[in-house]
């Protein structure tokens, strides 16, 4: 069987990617950014069959990697090298087909500056995420998710851990107010509606 070269089509919005990958004749849709996880597991599906070209099967064959419980034999982790430069720079915990959350080092200096938390349904779907953008080792960006729509990001802008400006957005994914001057308890005092 000749390899035939895998292709991914993914179209970048402004709050992730949306579209379909196309690998080896296959669609798979990828509604989200978080959707990408499921990509892994199909590309190492297909490199163990024989379908992705040889350069592309090395890579995956060393960073795409399986964790199995050693009592139940449930998938537990998956890596991936999501920039594909043939370094492990995504963790994703498992409860066997289930995904419960991704840890992201996206600048690869070796500390996790990503965090995917995932619904208690097993959907793919994120329900929220948590950055760390000035490299403290701390969360300083939180997004949240309602049925695979951004629905709010906060922004802790004066490194105390907690948010001070939250951006808002509707249904259709356009900004509808920004939330800011948080009191000592947390809740915004001033909200701006954006029209």
């Amino acid at each position: 069987m000749t390899p035939r070269s895998s292709r991914t089509k993914i179209k970048h919005g402004a709050h992730g990617a949306h579209g379909d990958a196309r690998v080896c004749g296959s669609v798979f849709p990828v509604t989200s950014v978080f959707s990408l996880i499921l990509y892994p597991v199909t590309l190492l599906a297909l490199t163990l069959s024989g379908c992705a070209p040889d350069q592309e099967r090395a890579r995956l064959a060393q960073t795409t990697q399986a964790t199995y419980d050693p009592k139940t034999g449930r998938l537990q982790r998956l890596t991936y090298d999501a920039n594909k430069n043939g370094r492990i720079d995504t963790w994703t915990y498992m409860d066997g087909k289930r995904v419960l959350r991704s840890e992201i080092d996206r600048d690869e200096d070796g500390r996790i500056d990503r965090w995917e938390f995932h619904g208690a349904d097993g959907t793919l779907e994120a329900i929220r995420a948590e950055e760390d953008g000035d490299a403290d080792g701390k969360p300083d960006k939180w997004e949240t998710y309602v049925d695979g729509r951004i629905s709010s990001v906060a922004f802790d802008e004066n490194a105390d851990g907690k948010p001070d400006r939250r951006l808002n957005y509707g249904p259709d994914g356009a900004l509808v107010s920004i939330d800011s001057e948080p009191d000592a308890t947390g809740k915004f005092t001033r909200t701006v509606d954006v029209k």
